[in-house]
């Protein structure tokens, strides 16, 4: 694509870095708060069970699309990190995750 002037082709890009940086940082937030909500419920182990199902999850509003995919060496399944919290699927296709501190748990990429 040909522009008239250097400033026209710097405009153009210019102009499509935005949209790039907003899908790029957008998700931060949201990991954030789904950290937040692990920690609560983490916190609260004693008084809840320790299976948590994905409706629970899905009311509390933690969106697991944010985090970051790594393995479980113990287990086998994958975790799904947000920053110091993450969550493991208990059986492979059933609704049904475990909270893991990042400390505790040993993980790979």
């Amino acid at each position: 694509m040909k522009y008239c002037v250097s400033q026209c082709r710097s405009n153009f890009h210019n102009d499509k870095r935005h949209l790039e940086n907003q899908v790029r940082y957008n998700s931060d937030p949201v990991r954030r708060r789904c950290d937040q909500i692990l920690e609560a419920l983490f916190l609260r182990q004693d008084t809840f069970p320790q299976v948590i199902t994905k409706e629970v999850l899905q009311a509390l509003g933690l969106d697991s699309r944010c985090g970051t995919l790594e393995k479980n060496l113990e287990t086998g399944l994958p975790v799904v990190w947000f920053y110091r919290f993450g969550l493991e699927q208990t059986v492979k296709g059933k609704n049904e995750f475990t909270i893991h501190y990042r400390t505790q748990t040993p993980t790979y990429d």
